[in-house]
């Protein structure tokens, strides 16, 4: 996990500096866009392959197979995950008093913009990180499959 850590921290630094990007121009802004989602991408890569680690230490723990389960509950939370972020997306435009048909949206608006664009995907960056530094998973089952 040491390699997809230190991509998914590239990630939150491309992330932060987006944040600040906002207000200097909008070809710095794709730009940076562009670099977030290639720093990205190993760890959406690597999240089969997370699934498959606690698989097997579920396995090595209880004998049980549940690869199965395990894929069918990641791609139904992703979906779900899916559906409630773009959801959320509207609800906070919403709360922050969008209007599709104005010709130009309120300072509130536009910070909200920034914010989910921006804020939203760091933070939950950040907490992936945190979560993914203390997922000990694979030590755990090079240890059970020594004892086994």
């Amino acid at each position: 996990m040491g390699g997809l850590q230190k991509w998914n921290k590239r990630g939150i630094l491309t992330a932060a500096i987006m944040i600040f990007t906002y207000t200097v121009n909008l070809g710095g802004l794709v730009a940076l866009s562009f670099i977030r989602s290639v720093t990205m991408a190993p760890l959406m890569g690597s999240l089969n392959a997370i699934v498959a680690a606690v698989a097997r230490n579920s396995y090595l723990k209880t004998g049980k197979h549940t690869e199965g389960m395990m894929f069918s509950c990641s791609s139904i939370g992703m979906k779900i995950g899916g559906g409630v972020g773009a959801g959320l997306a509207g609800w906070l435009l919403a709360a922050a008093g969008y209007v599709g048909t104005a010709e130009v949206q309120t300072p509130e608006v536009l910070n909200m913009i920034k914010f989910i664009y921006g804020a939203i995907p760091l933070i939950l960056t950040v907490l992936i990180t945190v979560c993914l530094i203390f997922m000990k998973v694979e030590e755990e089952n090079a240890t059970l499959e020594k004892a086994a």
